[in-house]
């Protein structure tokens, strides 16, 4: 590449991304129904982050979500979420993680719960 950063040549089923210091993740294979479920109006998160569901739950709706506290953030979450259901996006995030969630118009805010 023209700044010196790393290429890799994917196959078919395989994937791979930037971590948070932008260096490449090496080259993996891909659950191909997961990565594009979303042309079923879902979501599909096998031991995800939840920093990083969360972000992928903003690009399909309107408003923000703020999780609260690095611990949180980095906790596991798996599920099918529809698309067309925000509030149980939300309940599903409830009942699976101990958080407590707070929503407001343009904004839902994911804290820790007491548990945590």
């Amino acid at each position: 590449l023209k700044d010196g950063g790393a290429a890799e040549r994917l196959s078919a089923g395989q994937g791979t991304s930037y971590d948070r210091s932008r260096f490449l993740v090496p080259v993996g294979a891909i659950d191909i129904d997961a990565v594009t479920a979303w042309r079923r109006g879902k979501l599909i998160f096998n031991r995800r982050r939840l920093d990083e569901v969360v972000a992928e739950i903003e690009r399909y709706q309107v408003g923000r979500i703020l999780v609260v506290g690095d611990e949180l953030r980095a906790m596991p979450i798996s599920g099918v979420f529809e698309l067309d259901d925000a509030p149980g996006m939300m309940r599903t995030i409830a009942s699976t993680l101990p958080v407590t969630v707070t929503e407001l118009p343009l904004l839902t805010i994911l804290r820790p719960s007491a548990a945590l």
